[in-house]
């Protein structure tokens, strides 16, 4: 090494953004309710929302600006969901998935497009074997944990 700058980088050791031919930002889901520690509490949730009727849907749903329950998108890459709008449906469950939650935190992920705000289709087209994602935690002064995380979750933010 030739020497250390004032961040303590090497100055010729590359930066990630060199290393790694792509990125995006992690899915942002926009309700709490579709992550869970476990398969089966997404699962009581599902039946328990698409058991209830007007009001106690809704509130159940929990709509923001990006999804409704009339918002109209496709199924998710990869993943068997429906794709009629929300208040129509009464179907099983989707298959919940594992997410990279935080450092060294897995949960679990209702994979319905219609449920997430953003989901980053892109992310969502590579996932599964053998891909690996690289997280950046980014700086945030005093914050604990690695600034870099390989994690063949899907990165959930």
């Amino acid at each position: 090494m030739r020497g250390v700058t004032d961040d303590a980088r090497p100055q010729d050791a590359p930066l990630l953004d060199e290393l790694m031919p792509w990125s995006v930002a992690p899915p942002r889901f926009g309700r709490s309710w579709i992550v869970a520690p476990d398969a089966r509490t997404l699962r009581t949730r599902w039946d328990r929302l698409v058991a209830a009727e007007g009001a106690e849907r809704e509130a159940l749903f929990r709509p923001s600006r990006a999804r409704t329950q009339a918002s109209a998108v496709a199924s998710l890459p990869g993943q068997r969901t429906g794709t009629v709008r929300f208040a129509r449906e009464a179907g099983p469950c989707p298959a919940p998935v594992r997410v990279a939650h935080g450092p060294f935190d897995e949960q679990w992920l209702l994979p319905d497009h219609r449920l997430i705000d953003t989901a980053r289709p892109e992310l969502w087209r590579v996932a599964g074997e053998p891909q690996l994602f690289a997280v950046e935690q980014g700086y945030a002064p005093g914050a604990a944990g690695p600034a870099l995380l390989v994690t063949a979750a899907l990165p959930a933010g």
